[in-house]
């Protein structure tokens, strides 16, 4: 190493540092901390095993860089520094003026106008071509010219990194970025006790994602088989919602209302105190929603675990996934597409804990078959994928990458059925208040999700229909009486088919509407 620095012509090692460092930091450590800082309020990673493992990586690479220029003479050392310099210039024009229009970060396939890939790959051909051009056409000090370019793009990179740092803390309190960024522990939910119930009590809410009343009608129409369990039941076909993503849904759902001053506050926690009062109770969802801040002080499966660098690893992949999504080439970007949402679910090794998952067929093909039993009252929240993308599983229950909306509801009708099925098997249904529901619709302003109730000890066989007209500004009151509360408002039992009643919802721009009967 000595013996190189020693050969190297003493002006340009600072270029060499330069434009290694240009290529390693962008990749390395500005795009992905940036993308972990911008999606801070969705990522249930503390901030400082990330910093310390992309500082190391950043470090490592840059040595390895940094020596390949020191090492190499003469034509191949020119050559060398043009090929990094030109490559690190397309990622980081890619990453940061073309990533235009790339879509929802949902796990679905991404769609790649042939006009859009053909001009990029035309812009990249003159990207990596330029350095070569001024390489050839300029015998000066051409790496220099390289070195001023790289520390002015660092610079920048510098100030946009402490801008959003700055943004950041001020979209969050200042507890929530103090444990963000110092934090030693993350939440994260277990299937601890999805096998135990109650011989006298139980209150179970399935939940499936973004499930419509209208893909549900598809489906019992195409597949009646696939709720034959449902025993029972009785579909609210007039239901309206109320917000149209879940993180406002299952806020206003559990605590009552919603609002973007205490987005993920969850200021009323009644219902959950209630419950950790009067059941066991269990939530098995993404741990954000409703956050694990506050379900693990009233649940057994909830929990935070202390971080180590280790489990850094399956967190970086992903990150590192979303920063190639961002920089590489259009004709690329299909090798990287994944889910944004995942940033609080990315690390999946808790020292052989099994952590519960969203995916419709994990929970169909891993679902308790038989169970424990306690006397206590039990409550189960139970949130599955539904019709949410990807659409990742077939009407007959197989993986694929390209399903469609209508086997997404057949699929989630599937899972809910052989759940039902086994609560009959090991006698627990008729003791069971059920809801088989969504948080949001599909379909328009997603303003009608599936609603459907089973109460405790009903002797009907099959599913009635009921025009009763449900909003669900009516599922707070309901749980919480069922909770053991005692709501101020009316609950859905309380509703007749006849009634006449104007209900609100929020559209996809947050606009309200109106739904008169």
């Amino acid at each position: 190493m000595e013996q190189a620095k020693s050969n190297a012509p003493k002006k340009d090692v600072l270029s060499y540092v330069l434009i290694s460092f240009f290529a390693v930091f962008n990749i390395c450590f500005y795009t992905p901390f940036d993308v972990f800082i911008t999606n801070a309020s969705d990522a249930a990673f503390p901030m400082k095993p990330l910093l310390l493992f992309l500082g190391v990586l950043t470090l490592a690479v840059f040595a390895v860089l940094l020596l390949a220029a020191l090492l190499t003479r003469g034509k191949a050392n020119r050559i060398l520094c043009a090929v990094v310099f030109a490559i690190s210039a397309g990622l980081y024009i890619q990453g940061n003026f073309l990533a235009i229009n790339m879509g929802e970060l949902d796990g679905g396939s991404y769609d790649l106008p042939a006009w859009k890939a053909v001009l990029n790959v035309v812009i990249w051909l003159v990207i990596l071509a330029a350095p070569f051009v001024v390489l050839k056409k300029y015998k000066g000090n051409v790496i220099n010219l390289f070195s001023h370019i790289s520390a002015a793009i660092i610079l920048i990179q510098l100030i946009a990194l402490s801008a959003s740092v700055c943004m950041s803390i001020g979209e969050l309190d200042g507890t929530t970025f103090s444990v963000l960024f110092h934090g030693d522990s993350r939440a994260y939910c277990t299937t601890d006790d999805l096998d135990l119930y109650s011989s006298t009590k139980n209150f179970i809410i399935l939940l499936a994602d973004e499930y419509d009343s209208e893909i549900y009608d598809n489906a019992v129409e195409t597949a009646p088989d696939s709720v034959s369990e449902f025993d029972g039941f009785t579909y609210y076909q007039n239901t309206v919602g109320k917000y149209p993503a879940t993180h406002e849904a299952l806020e206003h759902i559990t605590a009552g209302s919603f609002s973007p001053d205490d987005f993920e506050n969850y200021s009323n926690q009644t219902l959950f105190q209630k419950l950790g009062e009067n059941y066991i109770s269990n939530w098995y969802s993404d741990p954000e929603i409703p956050p694990t801040v506050i379900t693990s002080q009233y649940t057994t499966n909830n929990k935070f675990k202390k971080i180590n660098l280790a489990d850094t690893s399956g967190y970086a992949r992903f990150l590192f996934k979303l920063t190639m999504f961002r920089c590489a080439p259009e004709v690329m970007k299909p090798l990287f597409v994944t889910n944004g949402m995942n940033l609080a679910l990315s690390v999946n090794n808790f020292s052989g804990e099994t952590l519960f998952d969203l995916d419709n067929l994990n929970f169909y093909n891993n679902m308790p078959e038989t169970f424990r039993f306690t006397d206590k009252p039990v409550f189960k929240y139970i949130h599955i994928m539904g019709c949410h993308l990807p659409l990742n599983v077939t009407a007959d229950m197989q993986r694929t990458v390209d399903g469609s909306i209508e086997d997404m509801g057949i699929a989630s009708n599937k899972v809910a059925n052989k759940y039902f099925k086994i609560l009959k098997d090991n006698g627990v249904y008729d003791n069971s208040t059920i809801f088989f529901m969504a948080d949001h619709g599909h379909y328009d302003l997603r303003q009608y999700p599936l609603f459907m109730c089973k109460p405790e000890n009903s002797t009907e066989t099959g599913i009635k229909v009921s025009n009763a007209p449900i909003s669900y500004d009516d599922m707070y009151p309901t749980f919480l009486k069922l909770a053991g509360g005692e709501p101020e408002e009316r609950t859905i039992f309380d509703i007749g088919e006849n009634e006449s009643r104007e209900r609100i919802f929020f559209g996809m721009g947050g606009e309200e509407h109106i739904v008169s009967e």
